[in-house]
């Protein structure tokens, strides 16, 4: 064997060499692209997840502003018909509240 063959030998296994690591490379890089689409839907999902809890929390806090302004509603009615004096102060109150509560009904 000559020089010039055992550089073409050499030089062929280190291409050989060099293809190899090239595909396992582009093996591990296919294998992160995956990976980093699963974690992407991950976070489409938490963050779906997220929007989710954010309106619900924001209903549920317009809902209790709701239920405590008709409960002072109540107990300011209640205060009224207590302080009546006669029957027809309390049955003045009561067509107030029922009015009132016509003026703002909107089934």
């Amino acid at each position: 064997m000559t020089i010039k063959n055992i550089l073409r030998l050499v030089g062929g296994a280190i291409v050989a060499f060099l293809f190899a690591l090239l595909g396992l490379q582009r093996n591990k890089i296919a294998r992160q692209k995956e990976d980093i689409k699963e974690k992407e839907k991950e976070v489409e999902k938490a963050e779906k997840t997220a929007q989710d809890a954010h309106k619900t929390t924001k209903i549920i806090k317009d809902e209790s502003k709701v239920e405590n302004s008709i409960r002072k509603q109540e107990t300011d009615n209640a205060i009224k018909i207590e302080g009546a004096d006669n029957e027809k102060e309390l049955v003045d109150i009561g067509n107030a509240i029922i009015d009132d509560f016509n003026k703002h009904d909107k089934l």
